[in-house]
């Protein structure tokens, strides 16, 4: 968190919202987290992973050069990992087992992910 509140000359990391935090993520992580909210204008300190996934596939964030460096599934984890935990249902479960195989398969083939995204948002970001 020092690193972070370092980077930026301010105290955020304390500021964001319990959703998008762990002790397994990098300084990094945090870094590109808090430079896309600020392009998307996502206030991270009210709003969870949720309405970030959201707006990060309505913006097509993935498709941008700058953010070729990042993978995003790790929110996509983050988004199963809160409802998993939360609700218990198989079916988020089921969801979360096949996403992460179909990113990984995208991923491996260099495929196109906006189909993914798509994919994404229509069965499972809008239950």
């Amino acid at each position: 968190s020092t690193i972070i509140d370092n980077y930026f000359k301010n105290n955020i990391y304390e500021t964001i919202n319990n959703d998008f935090k762990s002790y397994y993520f990098s300084p990094k992580f945090y870094i590109n987290f808090i430079n896309i909210s600020n392009e998307l204008k996502f206030d991270f300190v009210n709003y969870g992973i949720e309405p970030f996934l959201k707006l990060l596939i309505l913006n097509k964030i993935y498709q941008k050069k700058n953010y070729a460096n990042i993978d995003f599934k790790i929110f996509i984890e983050l988004y199963f990992h809160k409802k998993i935990f939360r609700d218990s249902k198989l079916n988020f479960m089921n969801h979360f087992l096949y996403f992460n195989k179909k990113y990984y398969e995208f991923k491996k083939y260099n495929l196109d992910l906006e189909s993914f995204f798509i994919e994404l948002n229509a069965k499972v970001l809008n239950e």
